[in-house]
C-alpha cells in the first residue's frame, strides 16, 4: 500500500495453495517497484542487472512502464511470493491459514522468527 498519493491500488488475492497451483499462479510474480525509487535503489547497487523481464516499475499512476503484467494483481501474487519465502525460513512444513495486510519481508521475518520460537520445543515434546 503506497497511500493516497500514488494511482496503485489495494489488491487482495485468497486461495488454498497446492504446490501445482504454486507454480502457476505465484512463483512466476515478478517484484515491483514505484518509478520515483528506482534511481535510488540503483545508487545503492540494487538492480542494476535487472531487466523488464525480473521486474515490474510503476508509474506514479499506476500504469506500468515498458512491461505489461503478467496477472491483473501481479503485485499482491509476488507479496505472497515473499511472504512463503519469509515463512519458509522457519524450516519444516507449514500449515495454516495466513492473513496479511500490508506485509513486508521485515513483518514476515518477524512472524517467522515468533512462529520457530514458539515451536522450537515441538520436535522435543514428541519424542519423548
Amino acid at each position: 500500500d503506497y497511500g493516497s498519493m500514488v494511482a496503485l491500488r489495494p489488491q487482495a488475492f485468497q486461495v488454498r495453495l497446492t504446490p501445482e497451483l504454486f507454480l502457476q499462479e505465484i512463483a512466476g510474480a515478478r517484484t515491483f517497484v514505484m518509478e520515483s525509487e528506482v534511481e535510488a535503489l540503483r545508487q545503492q547497487g540494487f538492480g542494476t542487472h535487472l531487466t523488464a523481464s525480473d521486474l515490474v516499475v510503476f508509474s506514479e499512476d499506476g500504469s506500468v512502464i515498458d512491461n505489461q503484467l503478467r496477472w491483473p494483481d501481479e503485485p499482491v501474487r509476488h507479496k505472497i511470493l515473499d511472504c512463503l519465502g519469509d515463512l519458509f525460513l522457519c524450516g519444516g512444513a507449514f500449515a495454516g491459514d495466513v492473513i496479511a495486510r500490508k506485509s513486508g519481508h521485515q513483518l514476515n521475518h518477524v512472524m517467522a522468527m515468533v512462529i520457530s520460537m514458539s515451536t522450537s520445543g515441538m520436535t522435543e515434546r514428541r519424542a519423548a
